[in-house]
């Protein structure tokens, strides 16, 4: 009954989300190279829970989707000449480890979800994802080169009074601040010189 009672509220409220705000935006990277970038393999692993957690559960990305999306995000930043998920790709000049981790409080959500299903939307109520980048580079000789971390997060209201605030999907919110953990990472590393701007000897 309840989860029926909350699907009905679901679909007959609005939500809205709302960045946190924790790392500034992160403008695109300007490089000047004129010599052959190097290239790189990256790979992304999602988790529940936190770092410092010895249970944090992986998330299973379907389709290959928070991936895909960070692959696109790291070529646009120029750093490489070659950017590459494939386990297949020759050895890359450098390796870069990006792991998300997702937590929240599930019982206060439980809580929200309720008194927002018995208010049928009039009361809004409120939660907040916190993701957790950890980023580890190294390099063809997979000599560790630098570790990065950074956080935010995303509170989602749901609530009647957000149903004209559609451009604030929970979905597009957090594609955002994850492209920007990952846009703030890259040009720590390339303000700190952790990647070599140049194609590393063989």
């Amino acid at each position: 009954m309840f989860v029926k009672i909350l699907i009905i509220c679901a679909i007959a409220t609005g939500c809205a989300s709302f960045k946190g705000g924790e790392i500034p935006f992160s403008k695109d990277i300007e490089v000047k190279s004129d010599n052959e970038k190097p290239s790189v393999k990256i790979d992304v692993k999602k988790y529940f829970g936190k770092p410092s957690y010895s249970f944090s559960q992986p998330i299973e990305d379907n389709n290959n989707e928070i991936a895909s999306r960070i692959k696109s995000t790291v070529e646009k930043a120029g750093l490489f000449s070659n950017v590459s998920s494939s386990s297949h790709q020759n050895t890359p000049d450098y390796k870069i480890e990006f792991s998300i981790y997702l937590f929240n409080n599930g019982n206060t959500a439980v809580l929200a979800g309720l008194i927002t299903a018995f208010s049928a939307g009039l009361i809004p109520v409120g939660g907040t994802d916190h993701y957790e980048i950890t980023c580890t580079v190294t390099d063809q000789r997979s000599a560790k080169k630098a570790e990065y971390s950074n956080k935010d997060h995303v509170t989602t209201w749901i609530g009647l009074w957000f149903l004209p605030m559609t451009s604030h999907s929970p979905e597009k919110i957090e594609n955002e601040v994850i492209e920007n953990q990952i846009k703030d990472i890259l040009n720590r590393m390339n303000k700190d010189g952790a990647i070599n701007l140049t194609r590393l000897p063989r």
